[in-house]
């Protein structure tokens, strides 16, 4: 299969005028208009996603005019990895194939400010961890224009895809339109999709990429550098935002989206990175740390639509995980040691 030399790109400044004179003032009125989810609407007027075929057809049919919305673009050339060979050691789960935007060279060394990443490490992650960024407010003690990157970073080239979401037979839950064998895990579960390009484009650091963030949690590997976490004898290594009020037994049963962390990415994440700056920290060291289910969006069924209600964590056993559409995989954190000096 050939890669597309082109692709389709939203006038928003255009079509954000038109649903002005059209009195389609919030997202949930313009998506009720062309018959999207307001999710949709959102993340695609914000440029997190790109506009899908039903977002497409549905602002041309509301708004008549293909040209004064969109505009084809020429795309930068994609490599199509076989599904058996390099998109599954890129992905480390997914048999469907993926884009990226070179041959991917699984045996190129990455760097890390602490140390290298291994080789499987270096698939998902293909570039150094750390990025040209002047004079950007987090850039604290790295130099002037070199910030690290956390592995588990999105990335501005990388784009959460938005397939078209239908109803199972019977209102067994959720599914994608086009579903293939990769979007789903060994439970079941619906996960998001995602293009993977790291290293491209700029860093946001407020989004996750759904990929390497599962693939750090089941692997427990450090979500800054992609190492290994850090483990003793008193458990593996967790640097979580504190965000959490404490309750009887804290921190036992604690449900975690975070990544575990090393020790040297702990000390550097302490010192630079701005969320836990502002929010505070804490360090934890878990003996287990079961697998316990996924955190992502819930749906439920509408007259005409499938409907967004929450974000929050379900477990494996839940009987809701079959609305949710998955962005994280979360551990129970147990038999925990608060640290107070790293």
């Amino acid at each position: 299969m050939e890669p597309s030399l082109y692709g389709i790109r939203l006038r928003r400044e255009e079509l954000c005028r038109a649903r002005e004179a059209a009195g389609l003032r919030s997202d949930s009125a313009l998506a009720r208009a062309i018959g999207v989810n307001r999710s949709t609407v959102t993340r695609i007027l914000a440029g997190d996603l790109q506009p899908g075929a039903a977002f497409i057809a549905g602002v041309v049919a509301v708004f008549a005019r293909f040209d004064r919305y969109f505009e084809v673009v020429r795309a930068k050339p994609k490599w199509w990895c076989p599904a058996s060979t390099a998109a599954e050691r890129c992905t480390g789960m997914s048999k469907t194939p993926v884009t990226l935007d070179e041959p991917p060279d699984l045996t190129r060394p990455a760097r890390c400010p602490n140390r290298p990443m291994s080789t499987e490490a270096t698939a998902l992650m293909p570039s150094a961890l750390t990025a040209c960024v002047p004079d950007h407010p987090g850039n604290v003690g790295m130099g002037r224009s070199r910030l690290v990157v956390p592995y588990i970073a999105m990335w501005s080239e990388e784009v959460v895809e938005d397939p078209r979401l239908v109803v199972l037979p019977g209102g067994r839950g959720i599914a994608y339109a086009d579903e293939i064998l990769g979007d789903r895990d060994s439970q079941g579960v619906l996960w998001d999709r995602a293009t993977i390009n790291p290293g491209h484009g700029t860093p946001r650091f407020a989004q996750i990429h759904v990929h390497r963030q599962r693939r750090a949690m089941r692997k427990l590997l450090c979500q800054v550098c992609g190492n290994p976490a850090d483990r003793n004898d008193d458990g593996t290594l967790w640097l979580i935002p504190d965000r959490t009020r404490e309750w009887s037994g804290w921190p036992e049963g604690m449900v975690v989206a975070e990544p575990p962390i090393c020790l040297p990415c702990a000390h550097l994440a302490t010192r630079v990175c701005p969320a836990l700056r502002k929010e505070g920290h804490f360090v934890i060291r878990a003996r287990e740390h079961p697998i316990h289910g996924v955190d992502g969006l819930h749906y439920r069924q509408g007259a005409d639509t499938l409907i967004p209600v929450t974000s929050e964590p379900v477990a494996f056993e839940d009987p809701a995980i079959r609305w949710v559409l998955a962005s994280k995989l979360v551990r129970s954190l147990r038999d925990c040691t608060v640290v107070t000096d790293l």
